[in-house]
């Protein structure tokens, strides 16, 4: 039972992200529209990457299409997270932030293990996916609570 959740890993991540993605678009407010897009965005650019890379460009041992792909979606947690009258969005960023360390760090020492690598580079994505979750279901909470509220901060 554990093995098929281990290897279906990748496919539980996105439904339960498909799910909230929903839900944010059903009942976030603009910043948690954008970080769904965002996700969506790196989903729709990485299956495009590989359809036209396969398994990808490589320099230095890093996958530059990956690379890529992370820093536009870390500038994009960033603007949100900026604007954001929210605290998740800091914490999308510095996820995805470390997810580009993870690159660099393959690039400077490519000897390291595929697993340590594996490990640096992936599981910062799950952490984004249950602070996405967090962060939508305290919105949701936040705006029954209080009603409407701004979405963006004033300064």
């Amino acid at each position: 039972m554990l093995e098929a959740l281990w290897i279906n890993r990748p496919v539980i991540q996105w439904l339960i992200l498909i799910a909230f993605i929903a839900l944010a678009f059903w009942r976030g407010a603009a910043p948690e529209r954008q970080a769904a897009l965002t996700f969506i965005g790196m989903f729709i650019a990485d299956r495009l990457y590989h359809c036209i890379f396969g398994a990808g460009l490589f320099f230095l041992h890093a996958n530059t299409g990956h690379i890529l792909i992370d820093a536009i979606a870390l500038y994009a947690f960033a603007v949100i997270a900026l604007r954001a009258n929210r605290f998740y969005p800091l914490w999308l960023a510095s996820f995805q932030l470390m997810t580009i360390a993870s690159h660099i760090v393959r690039a400077v020492n490519p000897n390291i293990l595929n697993g340590a690598y594996a490990v640096l580079a992936f599981a910062p994505s799950y952490l984004e996916v249950i602070v996405f979750a967090v962060g939508v279901v305290l919105h949701l909470r936040r705006q029954r609570k209080y009603g409407q509220y701004p979405s963006w901060q004033d300064s």
